[in-house]
């Protein structure tokens, strides 16, 4: 999903199919496999009032603002955040991802550009970015997608994955190639966060059928990968998120989803399980433990271990109806911050804020505070765009633009 910087244009491209991701970086079939959403745990009580932050600091770099940046900024313990960028062309405009990553610096008005030098093509055909994380110490890895097609297009083997490591001034370190999961016929690798150990946590979708898979055989992977990239262990999430289509005797898809709610319970409208994942998100924490977001309903958050060990798990709803969590980091060693937004094309609220970041904390289980911006956040700027990190002191960091189209960090606070 990529943000949009302009107001023309602004809102999220939320894929509600895989052919959305399909179109942007060419790695995946649309699967199209609705899930059956298990019901939340209902209204969420004991909701702390929303505060209004307000804004204490602006950072205008030399850098000319972008017309789109991906979802999933992640940031270290410094807070400089780490995002991929995208610019408009063509007619009609379409979004341009850059293969890049950037770092952007508050402190020293910089920005470090990652995979400035592109991947040999011969060895490397159609290598896109589909997934990168950080470490809190800001050690960056990229996961890439690779598959060589025929001069009409035509797919010659199935996709392979790399784990692309970097310094700290930009340049590779190295590249490594990541092995197939053991049984999986076919899979698809979305997302990538590193341990502090040298282990990556990958999270993607996988079959077992040799054949052209059907819907109904795809389901979630969640793996342990060691330094090598060697397959080390799966992991079992408690009450993960299912691929519950069902397909009748003719191999067409059933009129409903098995139910996954309790008979007591009424289910929540059905979504599509492999969109829950891939609009989540990985984030490697303070605490050595990679954090797992489900996008789903209700919420699932997860922390695992190097070992593939589930330490922590969650499952709550958002603060208010409709709300999706979009993008999440840390706020503080045991909270972290959800940015909740109303996915585009979604009926408008009656009341209420259309954006909220919920502050959860993992000890009490409950929600500590809620934010929204206040209603002239936007003015005069080209385009608030991306919510990216904490700023350490209960406050939080934009990226966005001026009025004179610069690059800008803006920090806001209830204080």
């Amino acid at each position: 999903m990529w943000r949009k910087h302009s107001w023309a244009l602004q809102g999220r491209l939320l894929s509600v199919s895989m052919l959305a991701v399909t179109a942007l970086f060419g790695a995946r079939p649309a699967l199209g496999v609705p899930q059956a959403a298990a019901a939340g745990s209902g209204a969420t009580v004991g909701l702390p009032p929303v505060e209004t932050l307000q804004l204490q600091d602006t950072t205008v770099f030399a850098s000319a603002a972008p017309d789109a940046m991906r979802s999933g900024t992640q940031c270290d313990s410094d807070g400089h955040a780490f995002v991929q960028l995208a610019s408009l062309a063509g007619f009609p405009l379409h979004l341009v991802p850059s293969s890049s990553v950037s770092e952007v610096i508050p402190d020293s008005k910089r920005i470090v550009v990652y995979r400035a030098t592109q991947l040999p093509s011969s060895d490397y055909p159609h290598a896109t970015v589909t997934s990168f994380g950080v470490l809190p110490d800001g050690e960056l890895y990229a996961l890439i997608f690779t598959r060589p097609y025929t001069s009409k297009g035509k797919m010659l083997s199935g996709p392979k994955y790399y784990i692309e490591r970097f310094r700290d001034d930009g340049t590779r370190l190295s590249i490594t190639p990541i092995h197939e999961p053991p049984g999986a016929a076919h899979w698809y690798a979305d997302l990538l966060t590193p341990f502090a150990d040298g282990n990556f946590l990958i999270a993607g979708t996988s079959t077992t059928t040799t054949r052209r898979p059907s819907a109904s055989s795809w389901r979630p992977l969640t793996a342990i990968y060691d330094p090598t990239g060697r397959f080390v262990g799966e992991v079992t999430l408690p009450r993960d998120i299912a691929n519950n289509f069902n397909e009748g005797s003719a191999g067409k898809p059933a009129a409903k989803a098995k139910p996954a709610a309790s008979p007591t319970q009424a289910s929540k409208p059905r979504q599509y399980f492999e969109v829950a994942i891939t609009t989540g998100g990985l984030v490697s924490g303070p605490d050595g433990n990679v954090w797992i977001l489900r996008e789903s309903d209700p919420i699932r958050l997860y922390a695992v271990n190097s070992a593939g060990e589930v330490v922590e798990h969650f499952q709550f709803s958002p603060p208010a109806p409709g709300l999706m969590p979009f993008d999440f980091g840390f706020a503080g060693p045991e909270q972290i911050f959800l940015d909740f937004e109303r996915p585009p094309g979604s009926p408008t609220a009656p009341s209420g804020s259309s954006e909220l970041i919920g502050v959860f904390n993992t000890v009490s289980r409950q929600f500590d505070a809620l934010y929204t911006l206040p209603k002239e956040a936007n003015k005069g700027l080209k385009g608030l765009s991306a919510l990216a990190c904490s700023d350490g002191n209960g406050g939080f960091l934009y990226l966005g633009g001026t009025p004179d189209n610069r690059l800008a960090v803006f920090d806001y606070a209830s204080r």
